[in-house]
C-alpha cells in the first residue's frame, strides 16, 4: 500500500491543502467578526469623542462624614485596584485617580459683589499628561503651609485668579466673617493638556473652569486620610487597549464586567460605573448573527466541494489498489490485516496534515485579509487571525471524513477474493453495447 509513492505524496499534498482550506474557515469568519467588532468601537470612538475602552467608577461622599469617607475610599481604592482590574485581560493603557471637594468660598478674591467658590481637585499622574503654558508647575510638597496649584486657562479667567497670589479658601461650604480659613492655595501656573486626544482625560476640561489642581498625594493624605469631611467624590479611571479584544474572550469579558456591574449595584446609593464596552458588545451581537449567515452560505459550496475531492481521491486510490488487496488475500492476509495497514497508513497522512495544514490556513487567511481581489493587495493591516480550539476541530473533522472515505472502501475491497475482483475486472472491460455499436 505504501509502494505507490507518488500517489501517497500526491494525496499527502491534497489532503493538507483541504485540511487547510477548511481550517482557514473558523479563522477567517473569527478574523472578520473581531475587525468588525473593532471598527465598531472605532466608529464609537469618532461619534461620540468617549474612548470605548473606558472604565470608569466614580464614589459620591456628600452625604458621609469624614470617618465613614476614609473608610469607605479605602475599601473601594482596594477592591478596585486589587480586584476589578486585574480580572480584566485587557492591558491598561493608561489610569488617573480623581479626587475633587465640594465647592469652596474664595475669602480674598477681590470679587466685590459675589463669592466665587471653587472645588480643590487632584489627578495621580497629573504632570505627565499636561504643560504649562504659563508659570510653573506644582510641586510635590506644600510650601509652609500653603498648597501650590495650577488651574486651566478658562479656570483663570472664570475665577479671575492672578499668578503667584496666594488664596484663601475655607474649610467649610459655609463662611461667616469671624471664620478662620484653614486652607492657603498659591495658583503658580496655568496648564494644557499635552494630547486632547489622550485617553487620560476621561473628563471634558469644560468641567475645570472651576477648579484648583493640587498635588494628588497631598489631596489624599491630608483630606481624606486626616477626616476632613469636604471630599465630595473620588474616581478611578482606566483605560483599556480594546485593540487587543479577542473574539474567543469576548464572552469572558462581558461575563467579567457584568460581575463588576452587579457589585457596584449592590452600592448603588455611593457608586456609579461606566464601561462603553458592554453597551458595543450589545449592538455588535445582532451584526455578528448576520454576518455569521452570509460567511456560512458562502462557505457551504466550498466544504461540499473539498468534501467531494476528498471522497474522489480516496476512492481513486483503493480503486487503484484494488489488485494489490487482492493478491495480499490470496497469500493469506486476512481482512483484519488488510484494514490495519489502510488504518496506520491514513493514521500517518491525517497525522502530518493535522500537523501542517491549521498553520497553511492561517497564512492563506493573512493573505485573503491583505486583498481586496485576486491578485489586488492593499496597504492595510491583515486579518487578526490566530488558531485556537475551533480551529483543530474543523480540521480534526476534515481528517476524521478522511480517514472514512479511504477506510470504508480498503474494508470492502478486503472482503473481495482474487477470483471475484478479476471477475468483475473482466465485466468492467469488457465494451459495453453502445461502444460496439459505434466502433468506439
Amino acid at each position: 500500500m505504501l509502494k505507490n509513492k507518488w500517489m501517497i505524496l500526491c494525496l499527502l499534498l491534497g489532503l493538507i491543502l483541504t485540511v487547510a482550506l477548511v481550517s482557514c474557515i473558523p479563522v477567517y469568519t473569527d478574523g472578520v467578526l473581531q475587525r468588525m467588532l473593532i471598527k465598531d468601537m472605532e466608529a464609537y470612538h469618532e461619534s461620540s469623542g468617549v474612548f470605548p475602552g473606558k472604565y470608569f467608577v466614580g464614589a459620591n461622599f456628600t452625604y458621609d462624614d469624614a470617618a465613614d469617607i476614609q473608610k469607605k475610599y479605602e475599601a473601594i481604592d482596594k477592591k478596585v485596584t486589587k480586584t476589578l482590574i486585574p480580572s480584566v485581560y485587557l492591558p491598561v493603557l493608561t489610569q488617573t485617580q480623581h479626587l475633587s471637594t465640594i465647592p469652596l468660598p474664595i475669602i480674598n478674591s477681590g470679587e466685590k459683589n459675589k463669592q466665587p467658590t471653587a472645588q480643590l481637585e487632584a489627578f495621580s499622574d497629573f504632570q505627565n499628561h499636561t504643560k504649562i503654558t504659563h508659570g510653573k508647575a506644582f510641586t510635590s510638597g506644600m510650601d509652609g503651609d500653603t498648597y501650590e496649584a495650577v488651574v486651566s486657562e478658562e479656570a483663570f479667567k472664570t475665577l479671575n485668579l492672578i499668578l503667584d497670589r496666594t488664596y484663601l479658601i475655607s474649610d467649610t461650604l459655609i463662611y461667616k466673617e469671624n471664620d478662620n480659613p484653614k486652607l492657603k492655595v498659591k495658583v503658580v501656573g496655568i496648564f494644557a493638556p499635552k494630547d486632547l486626544n489622550d485617553p487620560y482625560w476621561f473628563i471634558n476640561m469644560d468641567s475645570l473652569k472651576n477648579s484648583v489642581i493640587i498635588n494628588f498625594d497631598l489631596l489624599k493624605n491630608n483630606f481624606v486620610k486626616n477626616g476632613m469631611n469636604v471630599i465630595n467624590k473620588a474616581e478611578w479611571y482606566y483605560a483599556f487597549d480594546y485593540h487587543i479584544m479577542r473574539l474567543d474572550k469576548n464572552s469572558l469579558l462581558t461575563h467579567t464586567f457584568n460581575s463588576h456591574i452587579e457589585w457596584i449595584n449592590k452600592n448603588s446609593r455611593l457608586l456609579k460605573i461606566d464601561l462603553p464596552i458592554i453597551s458595543i458588545s450589545k449592538q455588535y451581537s445582532q451584526r455578528e448573527s448576520q454576518l455569521k449567515t452570509t460567511l456560512l452560505v458562502l462557505q457551504v459550496p466550498v466544504l461540499l466541494m473539498l468534501a467531494l475531492y476528498t471522497f474522489m481521491i480516496s476512492k481513486l486510490k483503493i480503486d487503484y489498489e484494488s489488485n494489490e488487496i487482492a493478491v495480499l488475500k490470496s497469500r493469506g492476509a486476512s481482512m483484519k490485516q488488510v484494514f490495519r495497514g489502510y488504518l496506520i497508513e491514513s493514521c500517518m497522512l491525517a497525522f502530518i496534515a493535522l500537523l501542517l495544514g491549521p498553520p497553511l490556513g492561517l497564512i492563506l487567511c493573512k493573505v485573503i485579509g491583505a486583498s481586496n481581489g485576486f491578485l489586488e493587495f492593499v496597504n492595510r493591516g491583515s486579518l487578526p487571525a490566530y488558531l485556537n480550539i475551533k480551529t483543530y476541530l474543523y480540521a480534526l473533522g476534515t481528517v476524521a471524513f478522511f480517514m472514512i472515505t479511504m477506510l470504508v472502501p480498503s474494508f470492502l475491497a478486503s472482503r473481495i477474493s482474487i477470483v471475484i475482483y478479476k471477475h468483475e475486472k473482466s465485466r468492467i472491460n469488457k465494451k459495453v453495447f453502445w461502444k460496439n455499436s459505434f466502433w468506439m
